[in-house]
């Protein structure tokens, strides 16, 4: 009865620690698996990787024979145009214009006569703005200490402090030089005759 209850424990032990080496390996094995997937993965993606980095250098590679062959094209075309001046990045300037200059002896009826008609035709024929007129002419009156020029520039003061916003044109400039240069015995002596009473 011993016998047998003895032989029952170890064939009981037996199937024990063969159920454990069992499950120990299934443990293990399942470990084992797992690490073995998780490498998988990881050269995996290395190798995506690098298929992706030689796709990139074959591009580049691709490009950068394109660019050169382009770059040889052109040196082509360049070799068998043409010269043409090169551009300059300067703006343009802006076209001077030089009125007639004032006269020294502007006190003579004929030659004040003589020089309005030049300006006023030099106004025409580069169809000057009446706002550009009068500077284009104060930039011709000498400028000698108590000339035209001091006289003109008290002129314009006393303008601008009446109305700072008026510009004086043309027209009105000469009629304040001819009452300045001209005398009234220059002006009568070149009025036509009075006719003469034929009653």
């Amino acid at each position: 009865m011993f016998e047998s209850f003895r032989n029952f424990h170890l064939l009981y032990q037996s199937h024990y620690h063969c159920y454990i080496d069992r499950y120990n390996g299934t443990i293990n094995g399942k470990l084992i698996q797992e690490d073995m997937d998780q490498e998988q993965s990881v050269a995996n993606d290395i190798n995506k990787i690098l298929r992706g980095i030689a796709s990139m250098s074959n591009t580049l590679e691709d490009l950068s024979s394109r660019v050169q062959h382009m770059e040889e094209e052109l040196q082509k075309i360049q070799k068998n145009q043409p010269e043409f001046p090169l551009i300059s990045d300067e703006e343009p300037q802006e076209e001077t214009f030089v009125p007639p200059p004032f006269p020294e002896n502007i006190e003579d009826l004929d030659v004040f006569c003589e020089w309005v008609a030049n300006v006023e035709n030099f106004f025409q024929e580069n169809m000057i703005s009446e706002y550009k007129q009068v500077p284009l002419i104060v930039g011709t009156l000498p400028s000698e200490e108590g000339g035209v020029l001091s006289w003109w520039k008290q002129i314009y003061d006393l303008d601008y402090r009446i109305d700072k916003y008026y510009l004086i044109k043309w027209k009105e400039m000469k009629k304040m030089l001819m009452v300045r240069y001209l005398s009234p015995d220059c002006l009568e002596t070149n009025k036509d005759p009075p006719l003469k009473n034929i009653d």
